[in-house]
């Protein structure tokens, strides 16, 4: 009796074991996955994070696994394998394959790795109780698998940040229950598909940062429970997102139906005509970014008395700057720059008292600067280059506070929970343009008048502006010193002040720009020495000082005359080396040349006769008398 009693308490204790462990075919599934993964130096040991605990025999234990233990079988129902896979490592996208026999799976999150080649065609249609799917930010490519669309419990689709071609099938209509499609940054072409609107219970659509062509879909913008659209139009939309496509056409007029509407992006697309939706004046737009179109006629105002940020840049509108600009009470940021806008510089400008950031970079504004703008207590950034502007720079320019001390003013994402990627303001910093995240704009000063009429002397207001980080006057009229005082402007990491008439010596405060990494003063009629000390001992582009013939110093390598050459180390400046090795080779010739001269001077006197005259008259007499 003993052997049977112990065979049914081995088999007992046999599926006790099992009962407390994963499914075996899981387990193995889960296994040619972890066995995928290879190191990119061709080493085959297995990766570290968490595959450390896929060791064990019970699956359900292994970080990033889940699996239903109400059930006897213990299925694995949820992957979250997020960033499991290091950037030193790689994965074929077959190892997705390899997870297709786990049936009950009703979440994969496996994005953030680094897996390569096409999505599989085949396999998905195993998943049927699939209801997250997240694919994004690997390095897959090639076209969506239309087996994906069969995910009838589809509810969250990300494939954002890949490298996938092809169009967007209008079978992505069959994932009736999907709350959520993202397929952001891929290279998708053709039109965006209008059975998208068929997607009844889509609250998340984003699109954006790809190549789709044609006019925006129309049934889209009837998505009722639509809130954030990389994308739309629908009573609840709040974000608007569809920059960086090919879209062409006209906004479409039904986008004002948008009551809740917040934030609307259509930048860098082939958008159109000089006809604009007319919202009116209750709805809560706060942010319009139109820059980078084909937009022309006068500067719309047609998009509420909410708006914060208005940009509407590098598009072809033109004439003067519209009156109902000081009418917006809550205006941030103006972005105007690279349109052909004309006439002087309003009186009124210096009532948008609201404003931090004003760019009006490559227009056609003439005329002198308004004193007014003194008034916009909280503008940190503004760039009026480019244009014709002429006349002296307003000394009222050195009480703009926000540039003295920045300050963080209200923020667009301020409103959300979730970030929001807006579009960047971009102003010449450093001798190129630069792109700033319109989050962190706050925190930076900058003022760039260059390339313009102005004339005069530079005010030494400006020195009061301690917040600025740039500073651009380049290529104007302007004349006289260099304010001593610029030297106080302790926060300034870049100054040009090149292609000008400014005349006198570089003042010695430079030397106290401690955060001063880029300086052009080349162009201009400075002389003296140049301040070598602090961070000026580092400014040694010659460059930024040429054609200013009086100057002298270390950085162009011409010693000003005050310098004591005994005082001075061999290896302090190099070409003043060269010019005493120079100097010392002169002299020598000098003296030689004047030996060899007196030489055959003496020569020729001595045959000649020069060298021993006639002997006095009385001397030779007496000299006959002794002989």
């Amino acid at each position: 009796m003993a052997y049977p009693l112990l065979i049914v308490f081995l088999s007992l204790l046999s599926l006790l074991h099992h009962s407390l462990s994963c499914l075996s075919t899981h387990k193995q599934s889960l296994l040619q996955f972890k066995s995928l993964v290879t190191r990119k130096n061709d080493d085959n040991s297995a990766p570290f994070f968490a595959f450390d605990s896929w060791n064990t025999s019970n699956c359900c234990n292994w970080e990033g696994v889940t699996c239903n233990r109400e059930l006897p079988t213990k299925p694995v129902t949820k992957l979250s394998l997020s960033g499991v896979v290091p950037l030193t490592y790689t994965a074929p996208s077959s190892a997705i394959a390899s997870l297709f026999a786990i049936k009950t799976l009703t979440f994969l999150d496996i994005s953030q790795n680094s897996l390569e080649g096409e999505i599989p065609w085949k396999g998905f249609e195993n998943l049927m109780n699939l209801r997250y799917l997240d694919l994004s930010s690997n390095l897959l490519n090639g076209t969506i698998p239309l087996t994906i669309f069969k995910l009838r419990h589809l509810r969250h689709l990300n494939l954002g940040a890949n490298s996938l071609t092809g169009v967007l099938a209008s079978a992505v209509a069959d994932l009736s229950s999907l709350e959520f499609l993202s397929i952001d940054e891929n290279f998708l072409t053709g039109q965006i598909p209008s059975e998208i609107g068929n997607l009844i219970e889509l609250k998340v659509l984003s699109l954006s940062q790809n190549q789709f062509s044609g006019e925006l879909p129309q049934h889209i913008l009837r998505l009722e429970r639509l809130q954030i659209l990389d994308l739309g139009n629908a009573s609840t939309i709040m974000i608007l997102l569809l920059s960086r496509n090919n879209l062409t056409g006209s906004i479409p007029a039904s986008i004002t139906n948008i009551y809740r509407l917040l934030v609307l992006d259509l930048s860098e697309n082939q958008f159109s005509g000089d006809s604009f939706p007319q919202f009116g004046p209750d709805t809560y737009l706060a942010y319009v970014d139109l820059s980078e179109n084909g937009f022309y006629g006068e500067v719309p105002m047609s998009f509420g008395r909410q708006i914060r940020s208005l940009a509407l840049s590098g598009n072809k509108f033109t004439g003067p700057l519209p009156g109902k600009l000081n009418t917006m009470q809550f205006i941030e940021n103006l972005d105007l720059h690279d349109n052909y806008i004309t006439g002087e510089m309003p009186f009124w400008i210096g009532q948008i008292s609201t404003i931090s950031v004003l760019n009006l970079r490559n227009n056609k504004l003439e005329g002198p600067v308004p004193h007014t703008i003194s008034n916009l207590s909280k503008l940190h950034v503004l760039d009026l280059s480019g244009n014709n502007l002429s006349g002296s720079i307003p000394i009222q320019m050195g009480h703009l506070e926000g540039m003295v001390d920045t300050i963080t003013y209200f923020s667009i994402s301020d409103l959300f929970t979730f970030s929001i990627d807006l579009s960047d303001i971009t102003f010449y910093w450093k001798g190129a343009l630069r792109g700033l995240g319109y989050q962190r704009v706050s925190t930076y000063a900058n003022l760039d008048l260059s390339r313009n009429g102005f004339s005069g002397i530079i005010p030494i207001e400006l020195g009061n502006l301690k917040g600025l980080k740039s500073l651009n006057m380049s290529y104007n009229m302007i004349q006289g010193r260099i304010p001593a005082n610029f030297g106080h402007l302790g926060k300034l990491e870049s100054l040009d002040l090149s292609h000008n008439r400014l005349n006198g010596s570089i003042p010695p405060s430079f030397e106290s720009l401690n955060e001063l990494t880029t300086l052009d003063l080349s162009y201009n009629r400075l002389m003296g020495r140049i301040p070598d000390k602090g961070k000026m001992s580092s400014m040694m582009d010659i460059a930024s000082y040429t054609n200013n013939s009086g100057l002298c110093g270390i950085q162009i390598r011409v010693r000003c005359e005050s310098d004591n050459p005994t005082k001075v180390s061999d290896g302090d400046l190099v070409a003043e080396g060269e010019e005493k090795s120079e100097d010392h080779w002169f002299k020598w010739i000098v003296v030689f040349g004047f030996f060899l001269g007196f030489s055959g001077a003496m020569t020729v006197s001595y045959f000649s006769g020069f060298l021993y005259p006639d002997p006095p008259r009385r001397y030779l007499r007496s000299h006959r008398q002794r002989r």
